[in-house]
């Protein structure tokens, strides 16, 4: 496959346009591209996901080379926090670029076009850069971590709770309990992963979580949750048992050498 050259790049800018609902079947063979040389959530390239993630309530961005869709991005409005409280960042942009056309400068065009779109509004890019926390978090083969929410009177609420991971995001079923609850009347959180057995390393991330009511992402995540414990022959999440999206406002991985290392190594993330 050959290199994208300057010209290549300009020629995807003045084709870019947003995606038409005819476009579906180019998004899908690029996400399972994607998928193919990534790897992740076979989910992630499914087209009924994929309609809901570019184009239900969202904006979106495309760069065709001739008839082959070579990457696209979506933007979208997170939703807004508790009463006086103002999110890190106001929308959220994700996208997909072909496996042959990495680095080349069109990630950063496609992020540039969402910055112009938000204009003053503070803008998070979700990419591979949690990928090393998200093995914090499944350091034990399923999803295991501390979820603490907001109670009535502002205190801390802290429980173990399963996330689950995707290519696009950070999710959970939430079983009936006061913890639902905090999430739909204030949906600050903090998370951090289980504590190993070695070392000290860890995985803690913040932001705001918002409940998920698309059926097609809902059953996919249904999916994941059982297959993850195929060996334990778990049912499937029951209705009662809620769906939210985590969005990741700030995260901090903390790498060691060991119990009582002096000199932990700590990451620091945060939302543009």
């Amino acid at each position: 496959m050959r290199h994208a050259t300057q010209e290549d790049l300009d020629r995807l800018e003045a084709l870019r346009r947003a995606l038409e609902q005819s476009d579906l079947p180019a998004v899908t063979n690029l996400a399972r591209r994607c998928l193919s040389a990534d790897g992740g959530q076979p989910f992630a390239a499914d087209p009924g996901f994929l309609a809901e993630w570019y184009w239900s309530e969202a904006k979106t961005y495309a760069g065709w080379d001739g008839p082959e869709l070579i990457c696209v991005s979506s933007l979208r409005r997170l939703p807004a926090g508790a009463i006086g409280e103002r999110p890190a960042a106001n929308a959220v942009t994700t996208g997909l670029v072909h496996p042959a056309w990495r680095r080349r400068g069109i990630g950063e065009r496609a992020f540039d076009w969402a910055a112009r779109e938000v204009g003053d509004g503070a803008l998070r890019a979700e990419t591979e850069a949690l990928s090393e926390g998200a093995h914090a978090l499944y350091h034990f083969g399923v999803g295991l971590a501390f979820l603490a929410t907001v109670r009535p009177d502002g205190g801390p609420r802290l429980h173990p709770m399963c996330p689950l991971l995707t290519e696009t995001g950070l999710y959970a079923f939430i079983v009936p309990s006061p913890k639902q609850k905090d999430l739909y009347r204030d949906g600050r959180y903090a998370m951090h992963s289980f504590p190993l057995e070695d070392n000290e390393d860890a995985f803690y991330l913040s932001g705001m979580a918002s409940y998920v009511s698309h059926s097609q992402i809902r059953d996919g995540l249904a999916r994941q949750f059982t297959d993850e414990r195929s060996d334990l022959a778990v049912p499937p999440p029951g209705e009662e048992q809620h769906l939210f999206e985590f969005h990741v406002q700030a995260a901090m991985l903390t790498r060691t050498t060991g119990h009582g290392d002096p000199q932990p190594q700590h990451t620091i993330w945060r939302a543009a």
